[in-house]
């Protein structure tokens, strides 16, 4: 049992899956949020990573609907504990997908994992 929660622990504070669950609650049922790529990224100041991630949406007006989404994405306020989104980068947007670049970087002012 102790093994489960440190996994769902660990879960819970991985910048990607928290940045994925995040989109997906945004997109919807009907798209898919899939991560395609993960870099690590660092400066002099800051260190995170950068996420290329894919939507696909199904249904009609597709196109229009990721249109919206993708317009809302650069300001949208992502709950990430102990991360945050510096940057998102609207890739590509062709018919019924959506393909982004986000930075996430590691927040300095939340303390270590327990």
């Amino acid at each position: 049992m102790a093994l489960s929660r440190t996994v769902g622990k660990r879960l819970s504070h991985d910048p990607s899956a928290m940045l994925i669950a995040s989109i997906q609650a945004l997109a919807g049922s009907t798209c898919c949020v899939t991560l395609q790529r993960e870099q690590p990224w660092a400066s002099v100041t800051f260190s995170g990573i950068r996420h290329l991630i894919i939507i696909a949406c199904s249904g009609p007006d597709k196109s229009n609907y990721l249109g919206q989404l993708a317009s809302q994405l650069p300001d949208h306020d992502f709950a990430m504990t102990g991360h945050f989104v510096a940057d998102v980068l609207i890739k590509d947007l062709i018919e019924d997908r959506l393909s982004l670049e986000i930075l996430t970087l590691i927040d300095p002012r939340e303390t270590e994992l327990d």
